[in-house]
């Protein structure tokens, strides 16, 4: 096991990308192939990973595994649970660089800055450059 090491022996041929596990750089180069060999039965969309797959199959079947100790809110991957742990915390860890406004996820930040920072460099609206990560504490 290489857990932490600097060793990575699986070399991508296309890039300059390195992995520990050869997993990691199978699933790596399937970007560069496009191949995307798991489809959902139900609609035939296809992923990269088994796990991207089982994820989105739970919008079909409205399985929701991940549970808050909290509140008893359940959502279908754990991300999202993630999300709303923030919420129990009242930790918003994305803050706006053009005014004081912070927010717990990163999509509501971009979103915030094309609606109220429209006249910034388009380069820092279209792709929220202009993020910081902040702790609060």
């Amino acid at each position: 096991v290489r857990c932490h090491t600097e060793d990575k022996p699986f070399k991508c041929t296309e890039c300059s990308y390195s992995a520990t596990e050869r997993m990691s750089l199978i699933k790596h180069v399937r970007t560069h192939t496009q191949e995307r060999p798991y489809i959902c039965d139900i609609c035939g969309l296809s992923f990269v990973t088994v796990s991207s797959l089982k994820r989105h199959c739970r919008g079909h079947t409205k399985e929701k595994p991940f549970k808050c100790k909290e509140c008893g809110q359940q959502y279908a991957d754990k991300k999202r649970l993630n999300d709303h742990l923030l919420k129990h915390k009242s930790i918003k860890p994305y803050k706006c660089s053009f005014c004081e406004y912070l927010c717990r996820r990163k999509d509501n930040l971009q979103s915030h800055i094309k609606r109220n920072h429209a006249n910034s460099t388009s380069k820092e609206v279209n792709n929220g450059e202009s993020q910081e990560m902040v702790s609060q504490r």
